[in-house]
């Protein structure tokens, strides 16, 4: 089977959508776990000395640049 060429773009955006809410639902479930399992204890040895999973909370953006400063982190988003 094959894909029209003026169908395409149709469903290559359907497929991204479809594709982008499954990953921020996967980001979602994660996040949901490691709130549950991790959060009580603080760290969980997988490997122990190779791989370990701990528990921190991200007060900004990434890397935590604008710590503390929410109202300037939302007068950015709102531009």
């Amino acid at each position: 089977m094959t894909i029209s060429p003026k169908n395409w773009p149709l469903k290559a955006g359907a497929f991204s959508l479809l594709a982008a809410t499954a990953l921020a639902g996967v980001d979602q479930a994660l996040k949901i776990w490691a709130t549950a399992a991790l959060q009580p204890v603080g760290s969980a040895q997988l490997l122990p000395g190779f791989i370990e999973l701990r528990y921190v909370l991200n007060d900004g953006m990434a890397f935590s640049m604008l710590s503390g400063q929410r109202w300037l982190l939302l007068g950015g988003t709102g531009l």
